[in-house]
């Protein structure tokens, strides 16, 4: 207790000196940039400013990006690409640092770039480290998982043992991420095997132990995990790692919230709280408040559960973080459950489920534009390669035949291997293509049931309390809602497995689906239906994705017109206008005001998929004046 209570004390008091820091930081980059001024070696300064903004970048990161852009200026004006990469690279850790992820992104490609262009082996590794550590945080794991092996293997080309352990921390933090406890303790082994030789990076070392004790806090062996984060907590004291400090608190709190000690989780997650605070790091603070939101969950203190699940939310509305956003979510939804306020569950849940589609579909963008930078790069590399090539040849043409012979053997050698290479690109590409799509599938089904069944699950329970109550007008209400979930769940099943039916990829298969949809709804409201698709669109074959988001628009817009309208005439009529489709949807019905807020997520919805699809979704409707739906995309 005694020794507790120590280190509690050294937290404070150092949490106190990181105050200090941030105040006085206010111009640290004007003295940093100054401190080395004196000096005749423009190579040396750009070294050392970089250096310098590594550094910064864990106590003041904003700081630290004028640091790093000045030595891109310096080595800018003497053309010494080595230090523009090696800044670039210092510059993209330090957004990183306060969650500037696309910033970041865009100047850990220019420093790869340089460095490829100098053939720079460490710059390489070095970078793409910093680009595996970033994907892994942001959740892109495939990413992630391709630039640390790549970054590994050039480290262990170059025998370089601290880019190597770095490496497998990475490799750890994604199989933790991916519920693979026991091969992220293996690879979180391995690093601390690597850093351990030249023992300088105490900090790398301390993050180790840190990730091995989440490992053993998910397995239960709190026995270990103490002993884990105890290593860390005093290496971060000892080396003065503020951040660290910070960070390290807020995962010890997940430790004492599971072995129920409430209070130490409560006052280690307002120690990270208050540093996140003082720094202004945005993600930080809302990770702490989405802490004591879950250790008061726990406690079964759901009002204050609430509360700070709702401060999570506030702050994540100008720093979007959305796997953030849908725990807090889905801990409001679960602390209203548990307070009986059903209807408030129901409302988050299906905010849940909404932001839980967005989040799949923006990792999957993400992973398909990543994958399309890396193909661009690879074509350029190889673009230099064929243009140094050439060169070679001509030069071959005037040497003597012994040359000319060796320079065959040669290129056929290079010929061999950049084919070889191209062939595991592609092998590599497949997987990850197949990957992606069970992902996909997996999460359609997921979210589908899933949100459906959790509905259904709440329904019943609300219906169940009116039976004690013997209301049986609402009790009938809910159970007709429980069926209409079962039955749109069952539809929606139906779509999904459609979908990814390879005998469905030609146009007509949709058109035909959307004709008899449309054909039995309006029968059963004696609605008149105008269905009409010209000819030369029945053979157009459209992407999987697509094909299944325009399905789920078109069966939108015509089940809203049928229920919603009252028309009495409904038109869907598909064309081809040169590259381009068009499909109109239209009724006489009754119409709504298109400027208001409408209950639902339903036009939501419809807008969402549109953009996934690359098409234009254009709704006019005025009351009284019946609704028209116009859709057009590239073919």
């Amino acid at each position: 207790m005694e020794m507790l209570c120590k280190r509690t004390f050294l937290c404070w008091f150092l949490a106190f000196l990181s105050w200090v820091q941030v105040v006085g930081q206010i111009t640290k980059a004007d003295s940093v940039i100054a401190a080395y001024q004196h000096l005749k070696s423009d190579t040396l300064k750009v070294n050392l400013l970089a250096a310098e903004a590594n550094k910064l970048a864990s106590s003041d990161p904003k700081q630290a990006v004028r640091v790093a852009k000045h030595a891109i200026e310096l080595a800018s004006s003497i053309s010494y690409k080595k230090g523009v990469a090696l800044a670039c690279a210092e510059v993209g850790h330090a957004y990183e640092r306060y969650t500037n992820n696309d910033s970041a992104f865009h100047y850990f490609f220019k420093g790869l770039k340089l460095y490829n262009l100098i053939n720079n082996k460490f710059g390489q590794a070095y970078v793409m480290n910093y680009m595996a550590e970033l994907h892994e945080i942001i959740g892109h794991f495939d990413s992630a998982a391709y630039y640390a092996y790549q970054s590994l293997q050039i480290s262990q080309a170059i025998k370089h043992t601290d880019l190597a352990g770095k490496n497998y921390r990475v490799l750890g933090n994604i199989q933790i991420n991916q519920n693979r406890l026991n091969e992220a303790l293996e690879n979180y082994t391995q690093a601390l095997q690597f850093l351990t030789v030249k023992n300088n990076l105490t900090d790398q070392i301390a993050r180790v132990h840190e990730n091995i004790a989440l490992v053993y806090t998910r397995q239960g062996n709190y026995a270990e995990a103490e002993k884990n984060f105890a290593e860390a907590l005093n290496t971060y004291i000892k080396i003065k790692e503020v951040r660290g400090l910070a960070r390290v608190n807020l995962n010890m709190a997940a430790l004492r919230t599971a072995q129920g000690r409430y209070k130490e989780a409560i006052a280690s997650t307002h120690y990270a709280l208050n540093f996140y605070t003082r720094i202004e790091h945005p993600n930080g603070i809302a990770e702490a408040l989405n802490q004591l939101s879950a250790t008061y969950f726990e406690m079964k203190k759901y009002d204050l559960a609430i509360t700070y699940a709702k401060r999570t939310l506030d702050i994540l509305v100008k720093n979007m973080d959305r796997d953030l956003e849908f725990t807090a979510l889905r801990l409001l939804q679960k602390s209203y459950a548990e307070t009986e306020d059903y209807q408030q569950a129901y409302v988050y849940l299906e905010k849940a489920t909404a932001l839980g589609e967005l989040i799949y579909s923006a990792k999957t963008e993400a992973i398909l534009s990543d994958l399309q930078t890396r193909h661009r790069m690879e074509e350029k590399e190889n673009e230099i390669s064929l243009l140094n090539k050439d060169k070679e040849l001509i030069a071959v043409k005037m040497s003597e035949q012994l040359v000319l012979r060796n320079a065959l053997i040669v290129g056929a050698l290079l010929l061999f291997g950049i084919g070889l290479l191209f062939f595991l690109n592609y092998r590599i590409a497949q997987r990850q293509k197949q990957q992606a799509e069970r992902v996909r599938i997996s999460s359609d089904l997921h979210d589908e049931v899933g949100g459906t069944l959790s509905s259904i699950g709440i329904l019943s329970a609300f219906a169940a309390k009116q039976i004690e109550e013997n209301k049986v007008d609402e009790i009938q209400s809910m159970l007709r809602e429980i069926s209409i979930s079962a039955t749109h769940m069952g539809e929606d099943i139906n779509d999904i497995i459609w979908a990814i039916n390879p005998r469905n990829d030609d146009f007509e298969s949709t058109i035909n689906r959307l004709r008899n949809f449309s054909s039995r709804i309006a029968e059963g409201k004696n609605i008149h239906l105008n269905f009409l698709a010209k000819h030369d669109l029945l053979k157009l074959n459209l992407p999987m994705g697509k094909r299944k988001n325009l399905l789920l628009v078109c069966k939108e817009a015509i089940n809203n017109a049928v229920k919603y309208s009252n028309c009495k005439n409904l038109s869907v009529v598909f064309e081809r206008q040169k590259n381009q489709l068009h499909c109109s949807i239209s009724d006489d019905g009754q119409g709504f005001n298109v400027d208001e807020e409408h209950e639902g997520n339903g036009l939501k919805n419809m807008q969402y998929r549109a953009a996934n699809m690359d098409a234009v979704l254009a709704i006019c409707s005025s009351p009284q004046k019946g609704t028209s739906i116009k859709i057009v995309m590239k073919v």
